[in-house]
């Protein structure tokens, strides 16, 4: 029984699994439905409320016998994972999952410092309709924020392999930004489809106070990133502006990265800022 963050009653949960590593917490609800139909409309909406009620960050429901099409637009209208899984295959995927998360988390730090508590959580997984990586923050590593995505980097990867391999992203802000974890986020869900490389660029849409209308793509000087055996990658994201994107074109995407790092840009990302060239 876990107690309801809004009214204190205990809901009945089959099983929460809960994972402490490196600081950062969180619950994962497992909900199984073995009934003799079709998952409805209505026991999706059971388990976004169970969800919600218990402050759980990821939720899987264990469907004996499928659902109907309602239901799956439903579940995709929230941005929740339908799949036909055992509670036992559920439980251990998510526990294969949290291995690997720990280790990469823990090679991360290794590279960018001790990470904040607080992490970013994508409400649907990445690899899914709508789905974003989770994004970890380190406040040691430069002055100011650095944001990382934490779920690109596995041995089996669905990433698009790039020049510098199966990688991470990465942006920093001279103060904390939601925006720019979001960035990221996104991102991640569409290096699963296509390539990026260093010094590419891609149109992005800033909030409408940035001066920012795109994002030229950096490889930092970093220690190696190895977790498992294997070497991974890490791309800076830079957001630059609509002349700056203009003179990538019309010169190249390396002059501008020397023209950012003359100028003091790099690493960060000033949403506010005003072009260098």
């Amino acid at each position: 029984m876990i107690k309801d963050v809004d009214t204190g009653q205990h809901r009945q949960i089959d099983v929460l699994l809960t994972i402490e590593t490196k600081g950062h917490c969180l619950k994962i609800v497992i909900d199984a439905k073995y009934y003799t139909k079709k998952l409805s409309v209505k026991n999706i909406e059971e388990v976004v409320g169970l969800a919600q009620a218990v402050n759980a960050d990821k939720v899987a429901i264990v469907a004996a016998n499928g659902w109907s099409m309602p239901a799956e637009k439903k579940a995709k209208r929230v941005r929740m994972d339908l799949r036909l899984f055992s509670t036992e295959e559920a439980l251990s995927l998510l526990l294969e999952w949290a291995r690997i998360w720990d280790i990469r988390t823990s090679t991360l730090d290794k590279i960018f410092g001790p990470s904040e508590e607080l992490l970013y959580h994508a409400i649907t997984p990445i690899g899914r309709e709508g789905g974003g990586a989770d994004v970890i923050i380190y406040r040691e590593f430069i002055t100011g924020f650095t944001y990382v995505t934490s779920d690109l980097t596995a041995p089996e990867s669905n990433q698009v392999s790039s020049e510098i391999g199966n990688y991470e992203l990465m942006i920093c802000t001279r103060s904390e930004s939601k925006w720019a974890a979001g960035i990221i986020s996104n991102i991640a869900q569409y290096t699963l489809e296509c390539a990026i490389n260093p010094s590419h660029t891609m149109d992005y849409g800033f909030p409408d106070t940035s001066k920012l209308e795109a994002i030229v793509f950096v490889k930092p000087d970093l220690p190696a990133y190895v977790f498992l055996g294997r070497e991974y990658g890490i791309l800076l994201c830079v957001g630059i502006t609509k002349p700056e994107l203009e003179y990538a074109f019309r010169i190249s995407s390396e002059s501008l990265i020397k023209v950012l790092e003359k100028n003091k840009i790099l690493p960060y990302t000033d949403f506010d800022r005003d072009s260098v060239v």
